[in-house]
């Protein structure tokens, strides 16, 4: 009984559509998403439910006053000089200071580069919806299937008889898609940087330190982006008064944010190398007939011949090896090596 129950509950975990895409496209557009959803959850629930900032006044304005001129309007500027930023000279005042007013905005920024990431996801889950056949859905499992001799005349016949233009664009459609997920990262790590002021330079040491696990450097190299304390500059109006006001601030939870930013800092650029190398590579299969041929040949588990795999592929034609590299990721070896013998045999049926 418990067996038959852990079972429903499982199959309702299980894919429902057919994996045509590679693990480094999945790596940006889902597992990246559920990272930046999961750092804004956390974000905005210390945001929501603690104290994000804490300022101190030796003048007469309220707690509550100064937490609202500081946090809401983002009045908070970090003396340049207190950390080891300064010039021999500045042509102002407000030189002297540096403007951190993006903190607001954090859980919006995570929020929307979640979004830019799961677009591509979405959009190319629809156009395989309208490409992939109905007999090529029920690949949507790896376990063995007792239907299987059926299964394998329909797909046997759906190969022979299918459009070959139509895969070759179906192929060229998902190598677009590749290249858009390394265009919108490029754009995501460039609104990065125009948010957080100068984020890929000054942060790079706070990256550095993470790497090489240095919490206390860490700490050190974050603080002109999320520092623990700050002053804050504000001006409010009574009878027409103005009264200038300074104060104090202090950030409880700028620790965890300085850890996530130095992680998405590292997390971005390895993204950002692996797919460009994973495009390379795609480009150059797409490009050169014996590369696919010698991709079809491993995907078979077993000794085959060229003229085998040319067989196979129809002398190496993109469509059908993209139809094949679908078909390798989403059944079992054993069925996957028994189809490609029906392939090269001519038959449709086999009782062994």
């Amino acid at each position: 009984m418990c067996d038959k129950v852990i079972k429903k509950i499982s199959s309702l975990w299980k894919t429902k559509n057919v994996e045509t895409s590679s693990f480094v496209f999945k790596l940006v557009t889902k597992y990246t998403v559920c990272m930046l959803l999961l750092f804004a959850l956390l974000i905005g629930g210390m945001q929501l439910f603690g104290e994000s900032i804490s300022c101190f006044s030796s003048g007469k304005a309220q707690h509550d006053v100064m937490d609202y001129q500081c946090w809401i309007k983002s009045d908070i500027n970090l003396q340049r000089i207190k950390y080891g930023y300064a010039k021999k000279s500045y042509k102002s005042e407000e030189e002297k200071y540096l403007k951190i007013g993006f903190y607001g905005w954090i859980v919006p920024l995570l929020l929307f580069q979640a979004f830019c990431f799961v677009v591509p996801r979405i959009h190319w889950h629809y156009k395989q919806q309208q490409t992939i056949p109905k007999a090529l859905k029920k690949l949507s499992t790896n376990e063995l299937s007792d239907d299987w001799i059926r299964q394998r005349t329909q797909l046997i016949g759906y190969v022979k008889n299918i459009q070959k233009s139509q895969y070759r664009l179906f192929a060229f459609r998902y190598l677009s898609y590749e290249f858009i997920t390394i265009v919108l990262n490029i754009l995501v790590m460039l609104l990065m940087n125009l948010v957080i002021d100068d984020f890929w330079n000054v942060y790079e040491p706070a990256a550095k330190s993470l790497l090489f696990l240095d919490l206390s450097r860490l700490h050190q190299t974050s603080a002109l982006q999320f520092p623990k304390q700050a002053n804050c500059h504000f001006s409010t109006y009574d009878f027409k008064l103005t009264r200038h006001s300074d104060s104090v601030c202090t950030f409880p939870y700028n620790g965890f944010n300085a850890k996530i930013f130095a992680f998405l800092y590292i997390w971005y650029i390895f993204i950002l190398t692996w797919t460009v190398l994973h495009l390379l590579i795609m480009i150059v299969l797409f490009s050169f007939q014996c590369f696919r041929l010698r991709l079809i040949r491993r995907m078979l588990g077993r000794p085959a011949t060229v003229c085998e795999c040319k067989h196979l592929s129809e002398n190496g034609d993109v469509g059908l090896w993209f139809l094949l590299r679908i078909f390798r990721r989403n059944m079992h070896l054993a069925h996957f090596q028994d189809l490609c013998t029906g392939l090269l045999t001519g038959s449709s049926l086999s009782n062994s």
